[in-house]
């Protein structure tokens, strides 16, 4: 019984890290995406291309994130069988 607990805690961790991942890439790059576009308008071009270089530094970030996710999930499944 604490076997299918503990799988299933893994299986619910790492899908809610997933999300919570997407949710912070879609809502980081529409930000970025924005601050560009206004930069870009005002005629601030380094603005512009710093506001875009946000995304690249927080790439990483995601990707550690998907993995911790994919983890999580993998030891749930692994947990279960």
């Amino acid at each position: 019984m604490s076997e299918l607990v503990a799988g299933l805690m893994c299986l619910a961790s790492g899908a809610y890290i997933w999300v919570s991942v997407r949710r912070m890439q879609r809502e980081v790059w529409a930000v970025a995406a924005r601050q560009a576009q206004r930069a870009h308008d005002a005629g601030d071009y380094a603005r512009a291309l710093a506001a875009l270089n946000i995304r690249d530094q927080l790439r990483w970030t995601i990707l550690l994130g998907h993995v911790a996710a994919g983890v999580l999930v993998g030891c749930g499944v692994v947990v279960l069988l």
